[in-house]
């Protein structure tokens, strides 16, 4: 057996232990029995989150790349991103009944996860310090579109700029193995003096692609550039001449292009998205283009105002996919939030709408996320998540559908890992418009598992991401009167009703328990829920 000092200290346990034991700043794991322990504290751990354990402790205070990790503890292949998340959730959920392993597990960005923790006892993995220096197969294969550079003195042809970074971004998410930055992120960092090397950097992505568009009457014109920052060389360029009916024939050229510079310079194949031919219509685009916009500032009013916008959308296009998806979407968001004054007229409507848009579209990621959205918000679960992990996989950038599955895994299935699908969908798309209500999302998980001092933190994220919508509050008075805290829940349900009336509390309960009849902890969440409508008679 080969000796390895990893600490240095004279007289401490550094050679490798026969009894399968090393040291994690006090606590002593276990590779045989798949334990942590300290003092007569024990907790144990799957097989497979130990091997995870054992790999990130063989390079303390060094990145360790996601690749590697799927390697080392699935040698034949069997794991996945999925799977790995679902380890290093449970790692960090081990970690906490342990004061010195507190945030130990830190994410990389764009890259791995790191220990940061003293080892002793286990053999150094001595490649690992040169593994953040090369380049793997997510950073060769990652991009980000850049905010599309509007030349036209007027600004109301905005949108269309806008509209091709947002589509751009969409489209090439859906490129098997292509890692695509939020366009909500690229939004957060854009700024025309940063050198394009420090906003690669920044967001961890290797090629940048550039534009910019210029309008006069029906003709366009667009010029692209993708850069390879690896030597800040132009992998490609393009410029097109043409008029605004050809708008989604350019998006087509474009991706074709791009994901074919791409193989080139890194030898992988990669295969473009089929897109479905469809004329581009400008009046619809801008309302398209618009309603994205407004979830930028969720509430009551821009709510309603995004379900004006598709409606008026759809007087002009009957037909449009996109179109009956968003407003499907909204409709269901509507009723969960009490906007709506016939519910069931909304639900009838919402579903005829996704109905005709699968039909118009049945292989778009796009609808099918949309289709697993409103049948979670109906109760439909069985469903929702059969829709939402069709689209996921069709899709795996996009964050938003990611998040949805993962809160259903929390109420259907009872599944803690369901929070750290939401957990990841966050860390990938900080600055997407329905961020605010991931931490909503994430919250009542923990609800739906009964982890009411999870719970906690979590609602009040949501209410400081989002606080002109009142579900926080009344999440955040189900948590603190299951921890007992009935003065505090009081508060909360006080603060809901400031923004919908001193009904919200019942109303909220009513739809709530709804979601969670399809729950394994139907009984409990009920009695919970039942327990916060007297606490609102108590403040009318």
């Amino acid at each position: 057996m080969t000796n390895a000092t990893l600490s240095g200290e004279k007289g401490e346990p550094d050679d490798q232990r026969l009894d399968g034991t090393f040291f994690v700043n006090d606590i002593a794991a276990n590779k045989f029995d798949h334990s942590l322990s300290l003092d007569d504290q024990v907790e144990h751990v799957e097989p497979k989150v130990m091997d995870l354990l054992v790999q990130l402790a063989a390079a303390p205070r060094q990145p360790v790349n996601r690749s590697d990790l799927l390697d080392a503890i699935w040698p034949d292949g069997g794991g996945g991103d999925e799977s790995l998340t679902r380890l290093v959730y449970q790692l960090r959920r081990a970690f906490k009944s342990f004061p010195s392993f507190a945030g130990a597990i830190k994410t990389v960005s764009k890259f791995g996860y790191r220990l940061d923790a003293s080892v002793k006892g286990l053999a150094a993995n001595k490649k690992a310090s040169k593994l953040f220096a090369a380049p793997t197969r997510e950073y060769n294969l990652s991009i980000a579109i850049l905010p599309i550079a509007d030349h036209n003195a007027d600004a109301e042809n905005r949108y269309l700029a806008d509209g091709m970074s947002r589509d751009l971004t969409s489209l090439l998410a859906t490129t098997p193995m292509l890692f695509v930055t939020p366009h909500s992120s690229v939004l957060a960092l854009s700024d025309d003096n940063m050198p394009l090397a420090t906003i690669a950097e920044t967001l961890g992505c290797r090629f940048l692609l550039s534009g910019s568009f210029r309008r006069q009457g029906n003709e366009i014109r667009l010029r692209f550039e993708l850069v390879d920052t690896i030597d800040s060389s132009l992998a490609w360029s393009e410029k097109y001449n043409t008029v605004l009916d050809q708008f989604f024939e350019v998006q087509s050229d474009v991706l074709l292009n791009v994901s074919t510079a791409i193989s080139a310079r890194v030898r992988f194949a990669l295969e473009p998205p089929a897109v479905a031919r469809r004329p581009f219509q400008n009046d619809v685009y801008r309302i398209l283009q618009t309603a994205e916009t407004l979830r930028y500032s969720y509430g009551k009013d821009s709510a309603l105002e995004i379900t004006r916008l598709l409606r008026e959308g759809l007087k002009i296009t009957p037909d449009h996919a996109a179109l009956r998806a968003g407003l499907a979407v909204q409709l269901s968001q509507n009723v969960v939030s009490q906007w709506e004054d016939d519910p069931k007229a909304a639900e009838q409507i919402a579903f005829e709408h996704i109905e005709a848009a699968l039909a118009k579209e049945p292989a778009n990621a796009e609808v099918i996320a949309a289709a697993g959205i409103v049948n979670a918000m109906f109760h439909r679960q069985a469903e929702a998540i059969g829709f939402l992990r069709r689209a996921v996989e069709m899709d795996p950038n996009n964050a938003h559908a990611l998040a949805m599955l993962g809160w259903q895994m929390c109420l259907v299935e009872s599944d803690p890992n369901g929070i750290a699908l939401i957990e990841s969908a966050e860390y990938r798309a900080p600055h997407h418009p329905r961020f605010g209500l991931w931490a909503t999302y994430r919250a009542t998980g923990h609800l739906f598992l009964l982890h009411y001092a999870s719970a906690v933190p979590a609602c009040k994220q949501a209410i400081s991401r989002t606080p002109n919508y009142y579900q926080p509050r009344l999440s955040l008075a189900w948590a603190l009167l299951g921890l007992g805290d009935r003065k505090g829940a009081e508060t909360a349900i006080r603060e809901a009703e400031k923004f919908e009336g001193t009904g919200i509390a019942r109303k909220f309960a009513e739809e709530v328990k709804q979601w969670t009849n399809n729950s394994p902890n139907a009984a409990e969440c009920a009695t919970a829920l039942d327990n916060l409508i007297p606490l609102s008679g108590n403040l009318e």
